[in-house]
């Protein structure tokens, strides 16, 4: 990390922290609804803000890594672009893995 990237890569793990909190209530509240089956009863408009809390919260982490990306070098995306999304439970590595269980490879 440059002292170019440290505000950026600050920024990143903020919006991390705090989206992660906020998520990890809601899914624990939210897990639990499903195992009750009281999440598909809730009418239409509160299973959509569900969806919109997931959104804005990736939209939220885009922002910051849209960010720092713009600051790396290219050894540093690809990087970034192989190891960071998927460690975050955020889909797909460019190598197919998904999530944490890529790094073992």
């Amino acid at each position: 990390m440059t002292e170019e990237q440290k505000p950026s890569w600050d920024e990143l793990a903020s919006v991390i922290r705090s989206t992660a909190e906020t998520h990890n209530a809601f899914m624990q509240s939210t897990i639990k609804e499903f195992r009750e089956g009281d999440f598909l009863k809730k009418p239409l408009p509160e299973r959509l803000a569900f969806q919109q809390s997931h959104l804005e919260a990736r939209l939220a982490v885009r922002a910051a890594v849209e960010k720092l990306y713009a600051t790396l070098s290219d050894r540093q995306k690809k990087a970034a672009d192989e190891f960071v999304l998927p460690m975050m439970g955020m889909g797909m590595g460019r190598s197919g893995g998904f999530g944490p269980g890529m790094m073992s490879r």
